[in-house]
Formats: C-alpha cells, sequence, structure tokens
C-alpha cells in the first residue's frame, strides 16, 4: 500500500483524487468583442424574424379580419394604382397607392422605424396618369412629413388624424391641378 502511494504521488495524482470523479474544465471566458459580436447577430435574426415573419403573419391576421371598409378600399387601391376603375365607378375617385415607405421617425435616433403605405383619393379622371408622372416629389413630402414626426405622433390615433390633413395640405400643393379628396394609411407599422 505504501508503494501504491508512492507511485501515485510520483505519477502527480494525489491518493484521494484517484477514487473521485473526474474534475470540470474550468469555463473559459469569450473576449468581449466576441461577445458583442454574438449579440449584434442575435439582435439583426431577431429583426429579420420580426420583419420576414411576424409582420406579414400580423397584417395577414388584420387584414383576413372582417371590415366592412377597409378590405374594399385596399383592394381599389391597388386595382387602381396599376389603372383599373377603383372597383366602385367615379363617384368615389381612383385612389393612388404609394407603398413600402420606410422612415426613421424624428429623435429616434435610428433605432425605430415607420413602415408606411399611402393611398391618395381623387375623382378626376386623370388622376392615376399625373400620380404615375408626379409620384417621386410626392414621395419625399411623404417621407419629410412621416420623418419631422417623433414615434409618440406617429403612434397616436389623433396626431395621425392631423397628420393625414397635412399630407393633404402638402400634396395639393406639390399637383394643385388635381384635387385629392383623402388620404389613406392602408400600410402603418411602427416599429
Amino acid at each position: 500500500m505504501a508503494g501504491e502511494d508512492q507511485a501515485t504521488a510520483a505519477a502527480g495524482t494525489p491518493p484521494a483524487a484517484k477514487d473521485a470523479a473526474p474534475a470540470v474544465a474550468p469555463a473559459t471566458k469569450l473576449p468581449l468583442p466576441a461577445v458583442v459580436a454574438i449579440y449584434v447577430v442575435a439582435v439583426l435574426a431577431a429583426a429579420v424574424l420580426v420583419e420576414r415573419v411576424l409582420v406579414p403573419w400580423a397584417d395577414a391576421k388584420t387584414s383576413s379580419a372582417p371590415t366592412v371598409a377597409a378590405a374594399p378600399a385596399e383592394s381599389r387601391a391597388r386595382e387602381s394604382k396599376h389603372g383599373g376603375e377603383g372597383g366602385g365607378g367615379r363617384e368615389m375617385g381612383d385612389v393612388y397607392v404609394i407603398e413600402d415607405l420606410v422612415v426613421n421617425p424624428a429623435e429616434s435616433g435610428g433605432m425605430r422605424y415607420v413602415a408606411a403605405s399611402v393611398g391618395l383619393r381623387s375623382a378626376n379622371p386623370t388622376f392615376i396618369e399625373d400620380m404615375k408622372s408626379r409620384e417621386a416629389p410626392i414621395k419625399d413630402a411623404l417621407i419629410r412629413i412621416l420623418g419631422s414626426k417623433n414615434v409618440d405622433q406617429l403612434a397616436d390615433i389623433k396626431a395621425r388624424e392631423s397628420m393625414r390633413g397635412e399630407i393633404l395640405t402638402e400634396v395639393d400643393r406639390l399637383i394643385p391641378d388635381q384635387r385629392v379628396d383623402a388620404v389613406y394609411f392602408t400600410r402603418f407599422v411602427l416599429q
């Protein structure tokens, strides 16, 4: 037995350790840049998940809900943008939709965004053709108006209603020969 203890001592293993469970390797610490990189990848993956999966899913849920006015207006807007009659004749007017506006709200530091599509309605028979040729300055005005609002203003329904009036005034200023009757938010997502 004494020879055994000397053999284990010579091998570098203490006598009590030969019967004990194997030791667990100490945890290695990741360097700070690796931790930051992992965090950034996780945040970007979450953002992609929200934008590509959850937002379309939520849009599908809300658009499939039984609403009386929203579904026909949206389908009329899409038809009108592509030169259709608007589904309702001239008494309602045609709706031209400017889609997929993505803007950072004021005072958000680029950490938040609003994704919107805006429909403009007019009873003028040449409205759709005129809008096609003037879409760039109208888009610019919409981006400027949406970008001038902070997150609280964009989230507030009453402030959104006053923003409709602001958009209507600006569009009428840019295209005075077309009378825009209404402004619709056909998509409005605040993240």
